[in-house]
């Protein structure tokens, strides 16, 4: 109900989630796992961001370096591959 609360408390598990995608992906079973599907319920929620929005907004940051931080994983994983 109390939508500023909201609005803090999915600020801090997103940016918890940006700053340690690399941790999230390595321990992906069970707690990164179940830390992403928090992200993706955040993305749910109707708030006023910065206007009558869903907070999915709040979380493009996550996603971009969740995808970036995977992505160089699998890079580092085929040049190891190849060697």
């Amino acid at each position: 109900q109390d939508q500023e609360s909201l609005l803090g408390i999915s600020k801090i598990v997103c940016a918890l989630c940006e700053h340690h995608t690399r941790l999230l992906l390595a321990k992906i079973e069970p707690f990164g796992a179940q830390l992403i599907q928090m992200v993706l319920k955040i993305t749910s929620f109707p708030l006023q961001y910065p206007t009558e929005e869903a907070a999915s907004p709040i979380s493009f940051s996550f996603w971009y370096s969740l995808q970036d931080e995977f992505d160089t994983m699998d890079n580092m994983r085929q040049q190891n591959w190849g060697r």
